[in-house]
């Protein structure tokens, strides 16, 4: 997290020239990087923070030295014979995805502090979230000698969380939505929510990078899997709320099959030789994501075709920001959902967004200088693809369009309720 933000170079030079801070580029021809920003910005805010850069805490030292925790490349981004790999090696595990809020669990002598995979845009540290998170009150911290940093996961166990925190004003729409909501309240408000609905934010533990002064990223996953169960085990037996995360070697499909059909949204694959990579770059030889989708569970189950059919039932203007403001920004998919009764209704099940931009020309036209979608592509057939599907508006997140069907009409594209009940996260 030492260098990655997501400001842009402009915003960052405009944040430094509003300091009053001197800025020396360090790229080539003197170009300048926005690393050249970055630190001297955050120096100035450390030092507002605590006068001194000596006495900033360990555990956000620790933080600070790093540039981001490990991220995942997506499979199908991936050749078929690196694919066919990490289905059939030895060398690969899986690990249950989780939908949750990705947290580093620091441990130093002054307690457990917990960070955010994200800056802030404010000041570019570190976000913190310690005091966001009530702990078990037999916790006992004392009991732990270790210094450690744990890559976690925080989830929930509750499936109606988000009914739950609807009453405090919070709408959400998935468990990482309302663990997030919970998250992105002020400290006082998240404590509240989690003590008076008794909800409980669980850790799941799948990596160690740093133990008793050292960093161990360098080391083969399987010794840091092994010193982060040791962890688990001193932290579980103090009361402290954390389980490792699911995982199987011997039988990956069937345990990747058995995620999808129960719900999951997917597995992350790692090899068991692997170092830990602290950067934003996804590495094809690092961790790899495979998630579900409607395709997956349409295969597995031998209930529909390799996709899923609907038409095209509207549109929304593109934005000025995506530079589409001339076009069509967004199609809507709908569908007709069969009932246990036999009975079908109309249902969006799809906005989709990324498309081909000759595509894009071609449903566009200009009435009364608003871009909006041709007469002649309402109700065309489409196939699409997608992830999981959200629990209030039952719509696909992340839909692709994988083409048109020129062989269907509106009446045969139908889905079953009970799958698509099945699809939500």
């Amino acid at each position: 997290m030492a260098v990655h933000v997501d400001r842009t170079l402009r915003e960052l030079a405009d944040m430094a020239n509003r300091f009053g801070l001197e800025i020396s580029p360090s790229g080539k021809n003197d170009r300048y990087m926005k690393a050249d920003y970055i630190h001297p910005i955050r120096e100035y805010f450390l030092l507002d923070r605590y006068k001194n850069l000596e006495k900033i805490p360990e555990h956000l030292q620790l933080i600070l030295s790093i540039k981001s925790p490990m991220l995942a490349k997506r499979i199908d981004d991936l050749k078929p014979e690196q694919q066919k790999i990490i289905w059939e090696s030895n060398d690969w595990y899986f690990e249950e995805k989780l939908n949750g809020a990705r947290m580093l669990l620091v441990k130093d002598n002054s307690g457990i502090h917990l960070y955010s995979r994200h800056n802030s845009e404010v000041d570019l540290l570190p976000i913190e979230y310690t005091d966001h998170i009530v702990f078990p009150e037999n916790f006992d911290i004392d009991k732990i000698k270790d210094n450690f940093i744990l890559d976690t996961e925080i989830t929930s166990d509750e499936a109606n969380i988000n009914t739950t925190i609807d009453k405090y004003g919070v709408k959400t729409e998935s468990i990482l939505q309302a663990v997030t909501a919970i998250l992105n309240c002020d400290p006082k408000k998240a404590r509240l929510i989690q003590k008076q609905e008794k909800l409980t934010l669980p850790f799941n533990l799948f990596d160690c990078i740093f133990y008793n002064g050292q960093w161990i990223d360098k080391e083969p996953l399987h010794k840091r899997r092994a010193l982060g169960m040791e962890i688990w085990n001193k932290l579980s037996s103090s009361g402290f709320s954390i389980r490792p995360v699911r995982s199987n070697r011997s039988n990956k499909r069937q345990f990747y099959k058995s995620i999808i059909l129960n719900g999951g949204e997917g597995v992350v694959a790692k090899n068991v030789n692997g170092i830990y990579i602290p950067d934003t770059n996804r590495q094809s030889d690092g961790w790899i994501k495979i998630k579900r989708s409607m395709s997956e569970m349409s295969t597995m189950e031998e209930a529909f075709g390799d996709t899923i059919d609907g038409w095209i039932s509207g549109y929304e203007p593109g934005k000025p920001d995506k530079g589409l403001q001339d076009y069509v920004g967004t199609i809507k998919v709908s569908t007709y959902v069969r009932k246990d009764d036999g009975t079908t209704f109309e249902h969006e099940i799809a906005y989709i967004s990324g498309f081909d931009m000759n595509l894009r020309e071609d449903m566009t036209e200009t009435i009364g200088g608003i871009p909006t979608l041709k007469a002649s592509y309402y109700n065309k057939i489409v196939e699409i693809d997608g992830a999981g599907v959200s629990s209030r508006v039952r719509r696909f997140n992340h839909a692709v369009l994988v083409g048109f069907r020129f062989d269907k009409n509106k009446d045969s594209c139908i889905i079953d309720e009970e799958f698509l009940n099945r699809m939500v996260l």
